[in-house]
């Protein structure tokens, strides 16, 4: 064995555990322990060999009960002791024999008390001779007073004194006590703390021998009225302890419930808590002391705190995905708010109601004044306002996080990603180290009570605020380079979706970036301005140049060649929703879902007004395109689609007799249907519903058509070839 051989060891303990097996440890005694523990003890740190065992090894064992068994021996004592006067107390007179009594009689006292305390009750210890008093009872009634057992009365005086302390200290011992022991206990720990009073009250009036009292009557001792005492605050506490029970217990249920289910899936179960708390108050005057109603509101929001850490799983928050511990955290947010929020109506309004209630149905307790939770609230939630505020700590820290992760894929381009991209990838790097260590914490940060985890969470938490407050700035130097480099409303478009609004509403970053904002609504008023000029030129009140082309699609002024190709209608539809609709509004829209603070300013709501003012002048320039085209579409595909197929030139050859107002129907048809899927939003909301019937008709054809078309050109280009032959 080691322990024989290694001189370091002090002592080893072996113990059976709940298997059967003989389970040895080392140097510390075993905790909890139920069956006997035997120890040996090295008494000099040199090794175990036959020859020195018996002088440097101390051997023993303890029961598991060793405070009954101290009671055994003493008692056994006792009768030991006195059952052999002559051997024991030779020449000694009788007031050293009753001392000596008193003494062993005090000490299996106290050994009572030590074992009452472990099994929650009270064990009281009879004075020695009790056993007589019968007999002394007969003789002092006999002799009407004249012979009486002054050791015994004696004794019983000091015994009912001693049971009165007692007693005064089971009375004094209020819910007070469980915070004290444990700063977290629990509603379930609060409801034993009354059961066990109720119970400690019953066993202490059951030990209180009737005898005692006609015995101290009968020999007229001053504790009669001690006696009497003890006998009425017993009989009282434990009633009122009762029927407190009787009303508590209504709370087992729900109580069991939030901590079986869980917080947040018997969110309900907390309103009714409350409202049976008020009626516990006023159905149940015994109850109805403040330092009750505090412990237990207390015990419910450890409870609440401590359903709330297992729902989290804290020594995980940093773990797998952040979003979801996110959202994890906002749910036991909202519990929180509602868990006071229900005290608060509760205490200001069912309150009152239950008590009106209560006054009509009991007219006794009209004269009485009712008792109001008026108490003072402000340390009443304080454990619970701690503990909210580390999970908001926590929750800006994730949320923060998750901004930090988009670092990995910003990047900026151009000749200003030659200094800043590095930057952004040093930043995301010292992120990444940061999350690495939070990923394997092992300390709890949600347990305020642990000295240790706060001191290593307010470690972390501060590194984890120099680190963002040293990251934002290079973020707003960034932002701000960025901003200064911006020349189009498309540019701050993606700069935006890059960077996200959490990163520019940081404090630091928008006060960086805050003076570049007007810089942006500048950009929006230029391309407004030019969407303005565009429609006026679309609907003929002004005329563009040569010079007013550009070379990007959407900025046109005028329609290039190949836009020639479209119908009027199918080209004034695409170029608006890809103009206006797919570019300027989607940008726009982009800055309002960012809720980026320019869009609340005066200038911005111009801004808002000007887009709808575009939006009705290029719906009031297609509307009455449309109709037209609605009007004259069916006559043209009346008149066009009975032509026959061929038509014969000036040169005696043939060719293709198809309209083109019979092809331009089929284009301007399909792009409407194409808008409804390719457009989450149109300008102008054109329905299947809207386009003519004949132009649907034909639009079916249309695959039909295109094919014989092939077929017919086919045959004109063969009808060519053997004419020139």
């Amino acid at each position: 064995m080691d322990f024989l051989t290694m001189p370091d060891r002090n002592s080893i303990f072996f113990t059976i555990n709940s298997v059967g097996l003989l389970t040895p440890m080392y140097d510390d005694f075993p905790d909890g322990y139920k069956s006997k523990v035997v120890y040996i003890i090295r008494l000099e740190p040199i090794e175990v060999t036959n020859n020195n065992c018996d002088t440097i090894l101390l051997c023993g064992e303890v029961s598991p009960n060793p405070f009954e068994d101290l009671k055994a021996i003493t008692e056994k004592a006792l009768l030991n002791l006195f059952s052999n006067k002559e051997n024991f107390f030779k020449n000694c007179s009788d007031d050293i024999i009753v001392e000596v009594q008193d003494r062993l009689n005090d000490f299996l006292t106290n050994i009572n008390n030590m074992s009452g305390q472990m099994k929650n009750r009270s064990i009281l210890t009879l004075p020695y001779g009790y056993n007589n008093i019968t007999n002394a009872l007969k003789a002092t009634e006999m002799s009407d007073g004249k012979i009486i057992d002054d050791v015994l009365k004696q004794r019983l005086e000091n015994k009912v004194y001693t049971w009165f302390k007692e007693m005064k200290k089971m009375v004094s011992l209020k819910p007070e006590v469980i915070l004290e022991k444990d700063p977290a206990a629990s509603p379930t720990q609060y409801l034993a703390f009354w059961k066990n009073r109720e119970q400690q009250f019953i066993h202490f009036h059951e030990q209180i021998d009737q005898k005692i009292g006609n015995f101290l009557t009968i020999t007229k001792s001053p504790c009669m009225d001690i006696y009497k005492q003890i006998i009425e605050t017993t009989v009282t506490e434990k009633r009122e302890t009762n029927l407190i029970n009787i009303f508590l217990s209504t709370l087992t249920k729900h109580i069991n419930t939030i901590e079986g289910v869980g917080l947040v899936d018997s969110k309900e179960e907390i309103c009714i808590l409350w409202r049976k708390l008020a009626l516990i108050w006023i159905n149940c005057p015994n109850f109805q002391n403040y330092n009750y109603i505090i412990i237990l509101i207390k015990v419910l929001s450890n409870m609440v705190m401590a359903e709330s850490s297992r729902y989290l799983e804290p020594t995980a928050l940093f773990q797998g995905e952040l979003a979801e511990n996110l959202a994890k955290i906002y749910d036991i947010l909202d519990v929180l708010s509602y868990f006071k929020n229900q005290f608060k109506v509760t205490q200001t309004e069912y309150f009152q109601e239950q008590i009106d209630k209560f006054i009509l149905a009991n007219s006794v307790s009209r004269n009485y004044k009712p008792r109001y939770w008026n108490f003072h609230t402000n340390d009443l939630f304080q454990n619970l306002e701690a503990f909210e505020n580390r999970l908001n700590c926590i929750k800006s820290m994730i949320i923060q996080f998750i901004d930090y992760q988009k670092l990995e894929k910003v990047e900026v381009g151009g000749l200003l990603g030659c200094w800043y991209s590095p930057m952004i990838e040093n930043m995301y790097l010292r992120f990444t180290k940061y999350m690495e260590k939070l990923v394997s914490i092992a300390y709890d940060p949600l347990d305020l009570l642990n000295d240790v985890n706060n001191a290593l969470f307010v470690e972390d938490y501060n590194f984890y605020l120099n680190m963002s407050d040293d990251i934002d700035n290079r973020l707003a130097t960034v932002s701000k380079a960025c901003f200064e480099n911006i020349d189009n409303s498309m540019s701050f478009h993606k700069f935006i979706m890059i960077f996200g609004s959490a990163v520019l509403n940081r404090p630091i970053v928008a006060a960086a970036v805050e003076k570049h904002y007007e810089q942006v609504l500048d950009l929006l008023d230029q391309d407004l301005a030019r969407e303005f000029k565009n429609i006026d030129r679309l609907s003929g009140t002004a005329m563009a140049t040569e010079t007013e082309k550009s070379d990007f699609y959407e900025m046109c002024f005028i329609p290039e060649e190949m836009d020639l190709e479209y119908p009027l209608i199918a080209r004034a539809m695409m170029w608006g929703n890809s103009r206006i609709n797919n570019r300027l509004l989607e940008d726009l829209n982009t800055i309002r879902s960012f809720d980026l603070p320019i869009m609340n300013t005066t200038r911005g709501d111009q801004i808002n007004i000007k887009i709808e003012q575009l939006k009705d002048k290029f719906k009031n320039y297609l509307s009455p395109l449309f109709e037209e085209w609605q009007r004259v579409v069916p006559i043209q595909i009346q008149e066009k689609i009975v032509q026959p197929l061929f038509t014969t030139n000036k040169n005696n050859t043939i060719s293709l007799n198809f309209s083109e107002e019979l092809d331009a129907a089929m284009k301007v048809t399909r792009y409407i249907i194409l808008c409804n899927y390719n457009f989450k939003n149109p300008i102008l909301t054109i329905g299947i519903d809207d386009i003519p019937y004949d132009a649907i008709k034909l639009y079916k054809r249309e695959k039909l058509i295109l094919a014989y078309k092939r077929d017919i050109e086919e045959i004109v280009k063969w009808l060519v070839m053997l004419f020139k032959f």
